[in-house]
């Protein structure tokens, strides 16, 4: 944890990380020994201690090094915490990936300087630079737990090719010299077209059509169809993923509620890809440094997901790309304005304070998610921003100064609060009532209660998300030491990797450590920014970079159906791909909404976890229907989202539907749904309406309901 000597020992960095790695385990091992409970609160409580002992101590750890007298004490504590990670790394690595490890190790070692270290005299170097090897080795070995990397290094020419790329992206940052001053920014006409030809090649991977259409696109297009037909949310018509993006989906001017979600999540992809893009083209301003910065945005923005194997690209899945992610990439931006902007004041200090101000208001009615995601990230550097204001403006003598800096800081929430009220306006004005804001957080309330939770997997992807937000934590804790004029931005991006990694606690499958790398490795390049001229904070991060960026570089590049990627991005034919993609109608499904003559248009519900498949004119080659095709007499679209509720809130939803709508219409269930499941639900359905007509084939039953 020590403050690093000079720029020219690397190994120092390679030491804090590890020390600060070992300390996040002895406050994990410190939480299994004093908790006594297990399960998902369990894996809470493990979390809220990392998120809130360990990083204060690591910030106290960093402020008690200035004093010389606990240093001695300090420095036993870092190289024995950080000799206790290396060995719990390990002791957990062990399988049948060693060699596979050590070659990866030792070119990220040979890149780094490790060879420099050897080739002098003394122990100490070869002790340092034989550390270094361990960690990497280490770090490695944490990182190959997030994807089945050798199964993709096989000996062919592609996959050689693969972990070509990811040695030469090591050796191309060389985070442990001092950055290169920045290219010309003469904006000539060749450099313009090359970036323009970049950039588009960013965005035909950002609006490549999506493999398929699943639950997790219709629980967005249901509550959207919904909103079409005159449902509202906060209202009669629940919404898993949150307001504003539902709201921005439904008023899309196009036909088809699936072709609006699919331009919406595409659009968000691209910007945030192009944020990555425009934070990994500063590191490193030159042609190659172009190149190679898309070569890692298209890895990270458009290649990871749960099925990496299959390359299903984030914009396949709304739920895990720019629909929910978009707030905190534009947070992340202005908070890179903020760091290269450093203690600029004046009318600069205002754009930046009020541009913040404004994006947190869209965040926090984005989502309920995004309102935690928001706030964390812009809280810091918004108190800190109002703090400068109030010294520039009053002087650092004012006696009042911290009120005058609270008043600024009441000032920024000024844009939320209009937000609200027109929010409240608007529904006083068409409902005669204000919305129901409970319903904002009804299914982040029904997560916690820990639906759908996964156990986490101790020999999983979970050590490498904590290497790296140690890494980051390191970063900021330094930044704070040493009094930075960027400490309160790296703290508000710690803030939101932290709150971030919360989606991974609650859903704990692995592919979600996927999911959400893209984001961190953005916070993590935010975050080199603020250290461009402090190489060895820059190596600390880049220690944990390295294998994460490998692993994605080789299993995407690596793998044999690369080709698909590309030759889905090219084509050009998006509305007909999501044509063909639209779930269609089995021939028992069809067979008998024909035969209780269901027709298109009528008021029609299907008890599944999509939306009504497409049943007009059968044999007639027509365009598949959209949702607008149908008539919806419940507000469940799809069905099962409404199931995930607590009985008294499904309640409330159908009543309120019922009352302003007042429509009967057709129910489809399939006899696979366990009854045990729906039984509540039915009954909440019969308070308000009454089953007058029922048929069964071989997979399906059909109900007719009329209200009473």
């Amino acid at each position: 944890m020590g403050k690093p000597q000079n720029s020219e020992e690397p190994g120092n960095a390679y030491l804090n990380l590890m020390s600060g790695f070992g300390m996040a385990l002895a406050v994990l091992g410190f939480g299994c020994l004093i908790l006594p409970f297990r399960g998902e609160s369990y894996e809470w409580a493990q979390y809220m201690l990392i998120g809130g002992v360990f990083t204060p101590l690591l910030h106290a750890g960093y402020f008690l090094f200035r004093s010389v007298k606990m240093h001695p004490v300090l420095e036993l504590l870092r190289q024995g915490s950080a000799l206790a990670a290396v060995a719990f790394c390990f002791f957990f690595i062990p399988g049948g990936d060693i060699p596979l490890l050590a070659v990866f190790a030792l070119t990220s070692w040979f890149f780094l300087g490790g060879a420099q270290g050897l080739s002098r005299h003394g122990w100490k170097e070869h002790g340092r630079s034989i550390f270094i090897l361990a960690v990497m080795f280490a770090a490695w070995g944490l990182y190959f737990r997030l994807a089945p990397v050798s199964r993709f290094v096989t000996g062919g020419a592609q996959q050689i090719l693969a972990v070509v790329l990811a040695a030469a992206f090591a050796f191309w940052y060389r985070p442990h010299e001092a950055v290169h001053p920045a290219a010309s920014r003469i904006l000539s006409i060749p450099r313009i077209l090359a970036e323009v030809a970049l950039i588009t090649v960013l965005a035909l991977a950002a609006f490549r059509a999506p493999d398929s259409i699943n639950e997790n696109h219709e629980f967005f297009v249901g509550a959207a169809a919904l909103v079409r037909q005159g449902g509202w949310l906060l209202w009669d018509v629940p919404s898993q993923y949150g307001f504003l993006n539902i709201l921005l989906v439904a008023v899309l001017p196009f036909k088809s509620v699936h072709f609006s979600l699919y331009a919406a999540s595409s659009a968000f992809q691209l910007v945030c890809a192009l944020v990555m893009y425009g934070m990994v083209r500063s590191l490193r301003p030159d042609p190659f440094g172009a190149v190679a910065g898309i070569f890692v945005t298209i890895t990270m923005a458009f290649m990871v997901s749960g099925g990496t194997p299959q390359l299903a690209g984030l914009n396949t899945t709304p739920s895990i790309g720019g629909m929910r992610y978009i707030v905190s990439y534009l947070l992340l931006a202005w908070s890179y304005w903020n760091i290269v902007s450093g203690n600029n004041g004046g009318g600069a200090r205002r754009v930046r304070f009020w541009a913040g101000s404004l994006t947190v208001a869209v965040g926090c009615l984005w989502s309920a998610e995004s309102m935690i995601y928001s706030l964390s990230i812009w809280l810091p550097q918004s108190l800190w921003l109002s703090w400068e204001t109030a010294k520039q403006r009053y002087g650092t003598a004012n006696i009042h100064l911290p009120w005058r800096a609270a008043l600024i800081f009441l000032s920024s929430l000024l844009p939320v609060l209009i937000l609200f009220l027109a929010v409240n306006g608007y529904y006083l004005a068409g409902l005669g009532h204000f919305p129901d804001w409970y319903a904002f957080i009804d299914f982040a309330m029904a997560y916690s209660g820990g639906f759908g939770a996964f156990p986490i997997d101790p020999r999983g992807g979970v050590w490498g998300l904590l290497l790296l937000f140690t890494a980051v934590s390191i970063c900021a804790a330094a930044a704070f030491r040493d009094r930075l004029a960027v400490w309160p931005a790296l703290v508000g991006i710690l803030g939101l990797f932290w709150s971030t990694s919360s989606y991974f606690i609650c859903r704990s499958s692995e592919s979600n450590i996927l999911n959400l790398a893209p984001l961190h490795f953005t916070c993590a390049l935010a975050v080199m920014a603020a250290f461009r001229h402090k190489p060895v904070q820059r190596l600390t991060l880049w220690a944990a970079l390295i294998p994460m960026i490998g692993v994605f570089f080789i299993v995407t590049w690596g793998n044999p159906n690369l080709h698909r990627f590309f030759s889905e991005t090219f084509r050009l034919d998006h509305q007909a791909r999501i044509n063909q993609l639209m779930p269609k109608a089995g021939k028992p499904l069809v067979d008998i909404l024909q035969e209780v003559n269901c027709k298109k248009g009528d008021p029609l519900i299907v008890v599944n976890d999509m939306l009504p498949p497409s049943i007009a004119d059968v044999g007639l080659n027509a365009q598949p229907d959209n949702a607008e095709s149908y008539r919806f007499w419940l507000p469940i679209a799809p069905a099962t989202e409404l199931l995930l509720l607590p009985p008294a809130r499904r309640k409330i939803y159908i009543t309120r539907f019922a009352d302003r709508f007042h429509e009967g219409g057709w129910m489809v269930l399939p006899h696979e749904i366990p009854t045990e499941d729906v039984e509540g639900f039915f009954a909440d359905i019969d308070a308000k309406y009454q089953m007058t007509f029922a048929r069964n084939n071989s997979d399906w039953q059909v109900r007719r309901y009329e209200p009473h």
